[in-house]
């Protein structure tokens, strides 16, 4: 590094917080970046704090790459990626545009991201700038009955509109989900239950909201964890909103951890090449409370993914959420199919990119460490669900050309 470097190399210091399930909220620990001129990352320091270490109900961030100890963690990286339960907390895609559009910049660095962080939040955990002393408010998503005066921008996806319309802006920012994608979306309240609220975009190639939630009621009648979610009609558009499940019955929060932070490179702090669901399974394996009921979700998932054609299937849809006793696998979500024939999955299986299909149930158990008598179960209760599949899409008011589209997936 060069002394020019050195002198314009910017470094900010940030405390984490946690909501607990019981809704308190209490520091986690502090946080240190350096970032190069040219925005790379170095110089990651980690350390929690020691009143949080001490908890009886403490639990680490990330089991793996930051265990429960009070010294000071250092992480190496390429400069592109942080640590996974960092990156957990920070927007996706279209959280960043929205910062980017508040800030009236095209591009927004890591740094300038952790520091304007506001807002809702999926999950338990804040990132606060040091200089902050007080502990931040967990508040729950905006308002349902104000979204419908978002600018028309928002759903056509016109950033240089959106930059312009300050009301809509401060309406993104407030309630800007962290989960993942790059789908508009909104963390909202409706009359006292907290949702993640998903829209249908102009150019969407079908209706995505009435999709996603036949999707999710196979999911649910298979037997499976999954959230609860309806469609709403806001003005012209449709919308889905599924109820949040990291929201404790205290009004805290879970923590939830993607298995893409848990699978990250310790050493560049990169995302996974590849991901696998054996991957998965070994993870579920390794830290969940009860892993035979988790494989078994699991494999219900995989079958269904397979057959619905969902090939966005990557390793941020899969997280893991401790609700204060243990870790379990998340129930599942952002199930949504894809026509394209022939498109491979995200995570492979057995290393191939086709998943295999539901009659072949056994043989990707075998793979998942899912015994043979389990593996029929969740056969015939998937194939049960499937069977399921072009009523439940005319439940969601799918017809025409569409429903003839749709169907074809599973007939």
């Amino acid at each position: 590094m060069t002394i020019s470097q050195i002198k314009k190399t910017r470094r900010e210091g940030f405390y984490l917080w946690r909501c607990m399930p019981t809704g308190e909220v209490v520091k986690v620990g502090a946080l240190a970046l350096a970032q190069l001129p040219n925005g790379r990352i170095q110089d990651i320091q980690f350390k929690y704090d020691q009143e949080y270490f001490q908890r009886t109900n403490a639990i680490p961030l990330d089991p793996l790459h930051s265990p429960l100890i009070s010294d000071r963690q250092d992480y190496e990286t390429a400069g592109r990626q942080l640590p996974g339960f960092i990156d957990d907390c920070l927007p996706d895609d279209w959280g960043r545009r929205i910062v980017a559009a508040r800030l009236g910049i095209r591009h927004v660095d890591t740094l300038t991201l952790m520091t304007h962080l506001s807002g809702a939040a999926m999950g338990d955990v804040k990132i606060v700038s040091a200089d902050k002393k007080e502990p931040p408010a967990w508040q729950g998503g905006v308002n349902y009955s104000t979204i419908s005066g978002i600018a028309e921008a928002v759903w056509s996806g016109d950033w240089n509109a959106i930059a312009e319309a300050d009301q809509s802006l401060s309406l993104l920012l407030t309630g800007g989900s962290r989960t993942g994608g790059a789908r508009p979306k909104l963390l909202v309240n409706d009359k006292g239950v907290e949702w993640l609220a998903k829209f249908n975009r102009s150019q969407d190639n079908f209706d995505m909201a009435a999709v996603e939630w036949a999707c999710l009621n196979v999911v649910a009648a298979a037997g499976l964890k999954v959230p609860e979610a309806v469609i709403d009609q806001l003005g012209p558009r449709r919308c889905l909103k599924v109820k949040r499940f990291d929201i404790s019955p205290q009004g805290g929060r879970y923590h939830l951890l993607t298995c893409n932070a848990l699978l990250k490179d310790p050493y560049s702090q990169d995302d996974p090449h590849q991901g696998s669901y054996e991957d998965i399974a070994n993870i579920i394996r390794k830290y969940c409370e009860h892993p035979a009921a988790d494989l078994e979700q699991l494999l219900g998932q995989l079958l269904i993914n397979s057959a619905l054609r969902n090939t966005d299937d990557h390793l941020r849809n899969f997280s893991l959420l401790h609700d204060g006793i243990g870790w379990h696998l998340s129930p599942a979500y952002d199930i949504v199919p894809d026509e394209t024939m022939g498109a491979y999955h995200q995570i492979t299986l057995s290393g191939k990119p086709f998943l295999p299909a539901v009659e072949n149930a056994v043989e990707a158990g075998k793979a998942l460490g899912v015994g043979k008598a389990a593996s029929k179960r969740v056969e015939v209760r998937v194939k049960d669900a499937l069977a399921q599949w072009s009523y439940l899409l005319k439940q969601a008011g799918v017809d025409g050309v569409e429903y003839e589209r749709l169907v074809k997936l599973w007939a």
